[in-house]
This record gives structure tokens, sequence and C-alpha cells, in this order.
């Protein structure tokens, strides 16, 4: 814990302008009586020599008429100087003069002040050359000149402590610019660094040791952003990591059960079509392809989380998928919940599959609907928007948006929201915060899967009891929009060719080739490349189609096309997998594709699509 600068509430610049006050006022506390008393005597003694040196220049005017004493010139003369001077020298008591035979020429006292121990007397004899013709004789009481010279001291010392204190605010302010300050400052940066706060690099004036130590601060606010930073990214590897492990797991478990779920569709089909069973049978055969088809809709979302989907992209107006879902989203959300849509125009265009592009604007409405309340509030927002540089998302268990041109998409509610555990597990398949019989916990691992194929990427806001907020970046493109129409359905009917099957799972092979036969189709089988081309290479006969799996032992189905094609360059070709190959998904776009698991009408009518494009 960082320590406070404030020690029992007094900051540093408080504590010394007090500590200078303090100062100030013990010595004059000590000083008062004996400073005071030292003063005033000085100023006395100031005061006595004045009076001994007004009286010494006042005897030659006195020695002239005493010389004389002429009674009508001379003694009213004295009288007169003897009257100013006391006049002008109000301490005077008395002041006398006298002949050199003792006779009193003029004598003068103050009316009320008797002599006292304040008083002092000052005597100077009057001559005519070397002979004393008189005296002067001056009593001066000096107790009103000690008060007024004390009153005088004592207006010196409040001016001194004035003095004192005006220098103890100077140095106060001296000392808060030159230390309080520059440790506040450092302190504030301290402080924040421990909050886990941003702390921007600050340069100030100060002594040479605080500037190293504000460069100390600046090394250490780098290191430990740096050190966060890299704990971040350690995060977001971590959990990318963890995302495309589960992926691959997820890929590999449905990529599996396709080939299984196709062998199962494709026999209870058979078994739910043939007229020789009894109709129970025939039911019982179609609840089995029931079933197997949501297992098969379960593996779509999990191939779509791991990014092994295969995604027909095509140039799609993001505006116009969310204005035809607008419909379907109120009566999937129900009149409980409002939905509002934003359209921030201009929106640009963005290359996604239209299909799944309307499968995550459901998956997000689902979650958001099960998160609010009654009377809750789910908002939709389309909009463009240039990232300049790497936008770190709200949390760090996702990736950063890279800069580019997006579309956003934009789900805000004002539902329970989640704390951060559930944040970083939100998009794991299978995670749920339902009961087991409410959902699969596939939703928003779907989203995540398509976004990410897509070449997206996901941000997440939220918070408990404040709701949450997902923004889908998608990648915006130029082009026209492609309209999306659903691949017609073609009636099935007998047909003639040879098709090569190629299939390394037994039982999907077998199950192909029955049905391929059974409609009319003459049907060679390989379990792998290598196999598939020495069939290829003994049949003397036209080979007119290449069913072939898309991931094979050895050469993949692709490559086994182009090797196969070199010699029969007039043969269609139609992969089939339960997933597409990251490395070859742009390759496979030019390909028809057949989804498995496939069903009986499906294999038929895209067999028939092939090779009718092939006239």
């Amino acid at each position: 814990m960082i320590p406070n600068f404030r020690l029992n509430g007094w900051s540093i610049r408080s504590r010394l302008v007090v500590t200078l006050i303090g100062v100030a006022a013990l010595l004059l506390v000590l000083s008062r009586e004996p400073v005071r008393q030292i003063e005033t005597d000085a100023m006395v003694a100031i005061m006595r020599d004045q009076y001994v040196t007004s009286l010494d220049s006042l005897v030659p005017a006195l020695q002239d008429h005493v010389i004389t004493r002429d009674a009508d010139m001379d003694l009213p003369v004295l009288q007169r100087i003897a009257a100013d001077f006391q006049k002008t020298h109000p301490a005077v008591l008395s002041m006398r003069i006298e002949d050199s035979d003792g006779n009193v020429l003029v004598e003068r006292s103050a009316p009320s002040a008797p002599e006292g121990s304040g008083s002092f007397e000052v005597i100077r004899v009057l001559r005519a050359g070397k002979f004393a013709i008189g005296r002067v004789e001056l009593v001066v009481d000096m107790g009103p000149v000690e008060v007024r010279a004390s009153r005088h001291v004592i207006r010196l010392q409040a001016l001194f402590a004035a003095l004192l204190v005006i220098v103890a605010l100077v140095l106060g302010a001296w000392f808060y610019r030159l230390v309080v300050s520059p440790l506040q400052k450092l302190d504030k940066r301290l402080r924040q660094l421990v909050a886990g706060d941003d702390v921007p690099e600050v340069q100030f004036n100060g002594a040479e040791e605080f500037l190293r130590l504000n460069d100390s601060v600046n090394a250490l606010a780098s290191a430990v952003q740096l050190q966060e930073r890299q704990n971040e990214l350690e995060l977001q590897l971590q959990q990318s990591q963890k995302m495309e492990a589960i992926g691959r797991l997820a890929g590999g478990v449905a990529h599996d059960f396709n080939n299984l779920l196709t062998v199962i569709l494709g026999y209870a089909e058979t078994l739910a079509e043939d007229p020789r069973l009894d109709a129970s049978v025939r039911s019982s055969a179609g609840q089995i392809v029931s079933a197997g088809e949501r297992a098969a809709s379960l593996t779509r979302q999990l191939l779509a989380f791991s990014r092994k989907q295969v995604l027909r992209t095509s140039i799609v107006d993001p505006v116009e998928v969310l204005r035809n879902m607008e419909g379907m989203l109120d009566r999937l959300i129900g009149e409980l919940v409002e939905v509002s849509v934003e359209v921030q125009a201009p929106v640009r265009l963005v290359d996604i599959d239209s299909g799944q592009f309307e499968q995550v604007l459901l998956n997000l409405a689902i979650n958001a609907r099960d998160a609010v309340e009654k009377n809750g509030q789910l908002k939709f927002t389309l909009y463009s928007e240039t990232v300049s540089s790497n936008v770190g998302p709200k949390e760090g268990f996702l990736q950063p948006v890279p800069p580019g041109e997006y579309v956003v998409l934009s789900l805000e509610d004002n539902g329970s929201g989640m704390d951060r555990e559930t944040q970083e597990r939100i998009f794991e398949p299978f995670f749920t915060t339902k009961a087991s019989e409410e959902g699969t916990g596939l939703g928003l691992a779907m989203v995540y899967g398509i976004v990410s194929q897509s070449g997206g990427f996901i941000d997440l806001e939220s918070e408990l009891g404040q709701g949450s907020t997902f923004r889908i970046y998608l990648p915006a493109v130029d082009g026209v929009p492609e309209s999306s129409e659903k691949a017609a359905r073609f009636e099935e009917a007998r047909a003639f060719g040879t098709i090569l099957v190629v299939e390394d799972e037994a039982l999907v092979r077998t199950l192909t080739s029955n049905i391929l036969e059974s409609n009319g189709y003459r049907v060679l089988t390989a379990e792998d490349s290598e196999e598939a081309v020495r069939v290829a290479e003994a049949h003397d006969g036209e080979i007119d189609l290449l069913l072939t799996d898309f991931v094979l032992p050895g050469m993949s189905g692709i490559e086994l096309g182009k090797v196969i094609g070199e010699q029969r360059p007039e043969m269609g070709i139609l992969l089939a997998s339960g997933y597409d190959h990251v490395s070859l998904a742009a390759e496979a776009r030019e390909v028809p594709f057949l989804q498995k698991p496939f069903d009986r009408s499906t294999l038929l009518s895209k067999v028939r699509e092939v090779l009718d494009s092939r006239v």
C-alpha cells in the first residue's frame, strides 16, 4: 500500500507553515520581556541624550543674558527661553537658572508631575571665559518617554511577527512548489498505477532528485502497462487456443457423426418408403428419420462453431436481410418483449452466407430473449464503422478488431447480464446457464463459428443486472448484392450414367451405392484415392461423375478430381463431406458440394443437377 503524505490529517505544507509560525510565536514569547526592556532602555537613553544635547545648545544663549542680568531686558528673555524649552520638551519637570551667588533668576516647574524614580537631573555651569557666572538645572521625567518607547517597541515586535508570518508563507509556497507538489503528482500517478488505470507519461519542473524519481515512475508505469498488455495478449491467446482446440474436437466429432447419420438417415428413409413393410414399421422408420434430422441439425451447429462448415458466401445487403427477418423475429421473441430495429444509413455490403447470417440473427435474438424478463427490450442496430487502429474488446478474452472497414450488427438487451466467468465461457459449445431441457448450449457457439469463418469479430459488453450488448464486426465489401435463391429440387426419375463413388467409410459407401444403383446408375466404388485412380484407369467406359468424399487418406477429393480429370476432362465432380478443410475452403466454393448427412432425395437431386450441368 502506498503511504499517504498526510500524517494525522496534516499535509507537509500545512505542517511547514504551522511550524514556522509556531517558531516565530515562540521567539516572540521567549524574548518578550528582555527584548522589550533592552529596546525600551535604548530608546530612553536616546531620548536622554537628546535632552542633554538640547540643553547644551541652549547654554550659550543663557550665558549671555546671565552675564548682564538686566532686570528689564535679560530676565524676561530668560523667562521666555525657559518657557519655550519646557514647551518643546514636555518631559521637563522643572528648569532653574541661578547666578554665581546662588540667586534664582528663573525657575519653572510642571504643574503636576512630581519627581520620581524615572526622572533625572542635568546641570550645566554657565561661564564667561574661565569664570563661572551661574548654572542651569534641568529635571526631566522619563516615565512618559518609557511608556511611548514601550509602545513603539510593541509595534515593532508586531511588525516583526507579521514579517515572520509572511516569510513563513513564502517559504511554505516555495517548499510546496519545490517538494510537495512533485510528491503529490508522483503520489497520484502511483495510486493510478496501483488501481490499474492508464498512467500517461508526465514531465514537470522540480529538484533533480524529483526529476530522477519521476523518470523512475515513468519507467515503472511503462513496465506495468507492458506487463498488463502482455497478460491481456496471453489471455487472448489462451482463449483462442482453447476455442481452437474445442473447435477441432467439435469438428471431428461432427464429421464422424455426419457419416453415421448419413447411414442412419439413408436406411431409415429406405425403410420408411418401402411399401412392402407394415405401416407401423414405416412409421417407426419415419421417427428414426426425424430424430436423425434433429441430430444432423446439432452437428451443423458444431461445424459452424468449429469453422469447418462449408459456407456458400455471396455479396449480401445486411439491411435487406435484417428487414426480411423482422417479422420472424417478432413472432419468435413474442409480444412480451419489445423489439426495435435501427439502421444507420449508409450501410455497406458484406461477403457472407446469407442463410448463416440469418442464423446469427436468430441465435442472438433467442439468447437475448431468454435473458430478459417480461416487458424487456431488444434493440438491433446496423451501421458501418471504420476502425483506424486495433480496437480492444470490452473483455480481454475476445480478439481485438484490427483496422479496416466493417459493418457492425449490434444487439442490446436490458436483461440480467452476465458475470465475468459466464462471459469467458459463453461461446463454448454445450455451455448454457439454462436448464438441460431448455437449451443445447450451441446457439452462441454457432454464432462464434459463423462470424469467425466469415472473417469477422465479436465484441461483448455485459454486467450483472445491466443487460448485455453483442457487436458483430463483418468486413465491408464493394460490389452488387446477389439475390438468394433456393435450389430447385429435382423430381426423382430413372437415370443412367456411370458414377465413381470414393468414400473411406464403408457404411456410407455402401448406402450411397445402393441408392444410386436402385435409381438406375452404374456405380464404381473405391475406398481411397489410390484405389479410385486404379479403378478409373481400369474402366474402359465413360465415367460421368466422380462423387468423392472431401477428406480422404492420401489425396484430397479436389486433388483426386484433378488427377482423374486430366484423363477424363468431361467427367463431373461432386464433393461430399461432413466439413470443409479450412485451407481448401476457397477452392471448394468452385466445386459442387453435397453436405453430410444427406438423405436419398438430396443425393439424387444433387447428382442429377451436376450431371445436367454437363449437357
